[in-house]
């Protein structure tokens, strides 16, 4: 997928959390989430992602949005900066959109693939370039609708070309009748008048969302190849949902990852179950509850757009 074009460092960043766990996946047979290390404008020691479980390998990622050649002099600076580190490190993976450089090259192959820290610690240092990775089968769906709009509505009409009409008349009926017995109109209300301001949801409104999202996930890797999942839940009526739903699921992607990402659990006094973003930075509050009441908003009109057959101005 060298074609694939990153907008920003911000997105980057969040492709490169994908990425490292399908490595660490691949390489050391780990399920491992990473989380970036810190908030802009702190001194992040070189390091952008990390694990999110204590307990998985101490591999970290420096995440280089670069639209020239990414240098060894760049890397060695980032290396430099984990001397202050406070944490163990084994491996040190530079993921970057950057060509190539001879300099990298030639360092890696000189040594340059061991980092010794002040305190006498090796560290192993990989640099790995975006057009190594096939981004379609590592990337959930929705997120790289996200990730690369243009590119998958070629693919998405390409998609909607090859079916029939009538495959398509009959995936909207499915997704029509299945929809509404998991996401009521008891949730639709919830989503549409939750003030998300708050900065926080009630886990139990919002993981209806997010169980049903991760069952989309789930179909679309069995329909990739794992087709003994196919058996399991209601999982054969959300295949038979597509190509409709798509628009649909990509909305669902969108708001329960917006929530997922920035989010930890804590009770209110009565004992409510929530999912709150006070553990971030007050000045970032606000922009996450924001884009988390967008989403829902999203989420709401495609749901009355394609579930419920009204009009709307989307």
């Amino acid at each position: 997928m060298s074609s694939l074009r990153v907008k920003n460092w911000q997105d980057w960043e969040d492709i490169c959390k994908y990425l490292m766990s399908y490595l660490v996946k691949e390489k050391m047979g780990v399920n491992v989430t990473y989380t970036n290390y810190g908030s802009p404008g702190q001194n992040q020691h070189g390091v952008d992602l990390i694990p999110i479980e204590l307990s998985a390998p101490a591999v970290v990622a420096q995440c280089k949005h670069v639209l020239g050649n990414l240098t060894w002099k760049t890397i060695e600076d980032e290396l430099k900066k984990t001397d202050t580190y406070p944490n163990t490190i084994s491996h040190y993976i530079v993921l970057t959109t950057g060509n190539r450089d001879t300099s990298v090259q030639n360092a890696l192959n000189n040594g340059g693939g061991v980092y010794t820290r002040p305190n006498e610690q090796q560290i192993k240092v990989h640099v790995l370039y975006f057009d190594q990775f096939d981004v379609q089968n590592i990337i959930p769906i929705n997120m790289l609708q996200r990730f690369f709009p243009d590119i998958f509505k070629e693919v998405q009409q390409s998609s909607f070309m090859s079916s029939s009409n009538s495959d398509y008349i009959e995936s909207l009926t499915v997704l029509r009748n299945y929809i509404p017995q998991v996401l009521t109109m008891v949730e639709l209300n919830w989503l549409e008048c939750w003030p998300f301001s708050k900065g926080f949801v009630v886990e139990q409104h919002y993981n209806k969302f997010y169980d049903l999202y991760i069952e989309y996930h789930r179909t679309i890797n069995a329909l990739d190849g794992i087709q003994d999942w196919l058996n399991q839940g209601h999982r054969v009526n959300i295949a038979k949902s597509l190509p409709a739903g798509e628009k649909f699921y990509y909305a669902l992607g969108l708001f329960v990852n917006s929530v997922s990402n920035h989010i930890i659990g804590r009770n209110l006094d009565d004992g409510t179950s929530i999912l709150w973003i006070g553990d971030l930075p007050s000045a970032e509050q606000p922009k996450i509850a924001s884009q988390w009441q967008s989403n829902a908003n999203y989420l709401a009109q495609t749901y009355r757009q394609l579930i419920l057959g009204e009009s709307t101005d989307m």
